[in-house]
């Protein structure tokens, strides 16, 4: 069966409305996604520099120096070869430490 110009052009605009929904969804849903990692990064930023100084007292140059290395370490996952599994490979050959979560 053979749809006509006319059906054809209809299913296109269709289709074309539907991508143009999935691309505006899309974009709403990363930019929310980004907003709601940065604001992680933040915390544990936050959280670090909040540490260091409950362990060492007032050093606001030792807490802006581990803060920054922390966020550097993380810009890191960008490069190839980065991730999770080859950081916590590092920690352990290094230190012998090895980091789990529990609940």
């Amino acid at each position: 069966m053979s749809l006509s110009r006319q059906e054809r052009r209809r299913l296109a605009r269709e289709k074309e409305k539907r991508n143009a929904f999935y691309r505006e969804y899309g974009k709403a849903v990363e930019e929310r996604q980004n907003a709601v990692d940065d604001r992680v990064v933040e915390l544990y930023t936050v959280c670090i520099g909040l540490a260091v100084y409950d362990l060492y007292g007032y050093m606001p140059k030792r807490v802006n120096r581990i803060v920054t290395r922390f966020c550097e370490r993380l810009m890191s996952l960008n490069e190839p070869g980065v991730d999770f599994d080859s950081l916590q490979k590092e920690l352990d050959e290094k230190t012998g430490i090895k980091f789990v979560w529990k609940r």
